[in-house]
C-alpha cells in the first residue's frame, strides 16, 4: 500500500492504519521499537532527553517509542488561542502525555500583519518559516533543563531534514543536539508503532481536504495558496472547519475582513 501525504485520500491513511501491524508483524513492530530505542540511548545515553510531542501522527508513534526508552519529560510548542483551531487545540490538551511541558509563543494578529506571507503562505519556502518559533522553543527549552538532547518523530520519508545521509539521523541545530530515531522508517512502519501503542489521530486528519495528512495539526494561517488555488481557497478551508477563526481575526486582518464581505459572514 503506497502512501503519500499529499496525495493519497485520508481513508486509505485510515485504513493503512488499522492493517499497519498485522502488514507490518507484531514482532516487526517490536523490532522497530526496539531499534529506534537503541539509537535514543545511542546518542542519549543518561536518557536525560525530551521529545518533542505536537499531536501528529509521528509525534504519536514517537511516544511508543519514548516510552519504552524511559524517557519522561516532553515539549509542545503552540503558536496561542489566536492562530490555533480550538478543536485541534483542545485535542492536544486532552491528548497530550501527562509531563508535557507548553510553550506558548502567544502569537497574535498583529504577527500576521507584519509578516503578511506567512498568512496562507504560498509556497514551501514560507511555509517552511512557521517551523522557526518551534525550533527556537525546542532550543530553549533543551538548554535551560541541561537535556542531552531532544528526541524527534521526523522521517526522511515524510520529507522531514534528519541529518545528513550517514549520520543516522542525529544532527545538530546550534547546541541542540537532535535525534530521529524512527528518520528512516516508513509510513506503514511508523502507523504500526502509532497503532501497536494504542494511539490515534487528531481530529485535523479526517477533514475533507486533499492535503489533511500533509497539514496535519498546523495552525489555521498555515491552509496553503498552492498554485493554481484561487485567494479565496485557503480561507474557504477554514471557514468550512471553524469560521470563528476568520470571524475573530477580520477585525485585525484587511484580507480576511474583504473575503467576509465577499461572503456575507458579520464579524
Amino acid at each position: 500500500m503506497k502512501l503519500s501525504k499529499f496525495g493519497t485520500p485520508a481513508a486509505e491513511w485510515y485504513e493503512a492504519y488499522e492493517r499497519s501491524v498485522e502488514i507490518v508483524g507484531k514482532d516487526n513492530v517490536e523490532r522497530l521499537i526496539d531499534k529506534a530505542v537503541a539509537r535514543i540511548k545511542e546518542h542519549a545515553p543518561s536518557t536525560h532527553a525530551t521529545f518533542g510531542w505536537s499531536g501528529g501522527k509521528d509525534s504519536q508513534a514517537l511516544r511508543v517509542i519514548c516510552d519504552r526508552a524511559g524517557i519522561k519529560d516532553a515539549i509542545m510548542s503552540e503558536y496561542g488561542v489566536a492562530l490555533e483551531f480550538p478543536e485541534i487545540r483542545k485535542w492536544r490538551y486532552d491528548s497530550m502525555p501527562d509531563f508535557t511541558n507548553v510553550f506558548n509563543h502567544d502569537l497574535q494578529y498583529d504577527f500576521l500583519n507584519k509578516h503578511p506571507e506567512l498568512l496562507f503562505p504560498k509556497d514551501k519556502k514560507q511555509a517552511g518559516r512557521w517551523y522557526h518559533p518551534q525550533r527556537a522553543a525546542w532550543n530553549k527549552y533543551v538548554a535551560a533543563h541541561k537535556f542531552d538532547a531532544i528526541i524527534l518523530g521526523h522521517r526522511t520519508q515524510d520529507g522531514n531534514y534528519c541529518g545528513k545521509p550517514g549520520d543516522g539521523g542525529v544532527y545538530f541545530n546550534g547546541d541542540t543536539k537532535k535525534v530521529c530515531p524512527m528518520y528512516d522508517y516508513t509510513h506503514m512502519e511508523m502507523l504500526a508503532i502509532m497503532k501497536y501503542g494504542g494511539f490515534g489521530f487528531a481530529p485535523t486528519y479526517n477533514w475533507p481536504f486533499k492535503d489533511s495528512f500533509g497539514l496535519g495539526v498546523r495552525g489555521w494561517p498555515e491552509r496553503p495558496q498552492n498554485p493554481g488555488d484561487s485567494e479565496d481557497k485557503p480561507m474557504d478551508e477554514v471557514a468550512q472547519i471553524d469560521v470563528q477563526c476568520l470571524v475573530n481575526a477580520a477585525p485585525h486582518i484587511k484580507r480576511i475582513a474583504d473575503y467576509l464581505d465577499r461572503k456575507g459572514i458579520q464579524y
